[in-house]
């Protein structure tokens, strides 16, 4: 048997350019049959294992765990429940389809006013988010990283200058 790996990869790699899967296959398996195997310390292993241990499942949040939807669906019961005994109290009800539609009219009204005020917030944090990772990736190359080292370094220097500046009787050359 042949131990030279250089011979496996010539072998492995003829067979594959005449096109036979199963010669390419066995050749393929002797080429990594020379590759030694490395385990991991098992340092490793048990501090993969505890950390595994310590994880916690995520809990996959519903609408309904949002905090201001339940008092705002409480809400909206309890104004829909009292129009409605106001309407089955009053006894002269004039012109009851007017009210219902007004009722209607106003909740539709809220309701699409939410919407857009949801999609506007919804667009200012997308607009956020890209501007973040605008920042990420300009501040993630090394010379904008050095740019602001040397102007954290030129900051630190200014502010030491204008504290001796502004207080100089608290230093006293001996």
């Amino acid at each position: 048997m042949n131990r030279d790996p250089l011979d496996a990869l010539r072998r492995w790699l003829v067979t594959e350019g005449a096109d036979d899967s199963a010669a390419a296959e066995a050749a393929f398996r002797q080429v990594f049959r020379l590759v030694p195997r490395h385990e991991p310390p098992a340092a490793f292993a048990d501090r993969v294992a505890g950390a595994a241990r310590g994880l916690r499942p995520i809990r996959g949040g519903t609408l309904w765990d949002v905090a201001w939807l339940r008092p705002l669906a409480g809400f909206a019961l309890l104004v829909t429940g009292t129009a409605a005994l106001g309407l089955f109290v009053a006894s002269p009800v004039p012109d009851v389809p007017f009210l219902v539609s007004m009722w209607a009219g106003v909740v539709s009204g809220v309701a699409v006013r939410l919407s857009q005020l949801l999609d506007l917030g919804l667009s200012v944090w997308m607009l956020c988010s890209q501007v973040g990772e605008a920042a990420r990736a300009v501040a993630a190359t090394p010379p904008v990283r050095l740019g602001l080292f040397c102007n954290a370094a030129l900051a630190l220097v200014a502010i030491c200058g204008l504290r001796r500046l502004l207080s100089p009787r608290e230093e006293r050359i001996s």
